[in-house]
């Protein structure tokens, strides 16, 4: 199982690497580091919604025929100005997650059985998005730097 696992990373490895030949040649140290900062600006984005999300998981509606705080979801886009950008191209509620009930009698916002209704948004599947959006941003900002490395390694070639 580990060798398929292996062998199966190594052809995504080789593909990668060919994809990546065949962008160069049409790409700057400029264009690099402009996709790594717009990957950056992304994933804040990302975080920012994320973390909004995860501030309003607990909450509740305030009369049984209102619903709560809806988890909201960030969309991407490849930008029109240039192949290697992305950029936000909608924020929406999500509709098809249901929301979650508990039961409080007493609440002010509880149906005829005696439930609550809950926000949708599940608090681990946003602490695993939140850690994978600062993993992708750690990544661009590595490249970002790499970018800025080889730029001053050119620069300096070139005295």
């Amino acid at each position: 199982m580990i060798n398929s696992i292996i062998t199966a990373l190594s052809s995504i490895l080789i593909c990668a690497l060919v994809s990546i030949q065949s962008i160069a040649q049409d790409f700057s140290l400029q264009e690099a580091a402009k996709a790594a900062m717009s990957g950056m600006d992304a994933q804040s984005q990302r975080i920012k919604i994320i973390a909004q999300n995860i501030a309003n998981a607990d909450n509740v509606a305030n009369s049984p025929d209102v619903d709560p705080y809806v988890r909201k979801i960030i969309f991407f886009k490849k930008s029109p100005k240039n192949d290697f950008e992305i950029e936000v191209e909608d924020i929406k509620e999500d509709l098809i997650t249901p929301f979650n009930f508990r039961f409080d009698p007493n609440h002010i916002a509880a149906n005829q059985y005696g439930e609550v209704k809950t926000s949708n948004v599940n608090t681990v599947l946003e602490n695993i998005d939140m850690a994978e959006a600062k993993r992708i941003f750690q990544a661009n900002a590595t490249s970002y730097d790499v970018t800025k490395q080889l730029r001053a390694k050119l620069l300096e070639s070139m005295r």
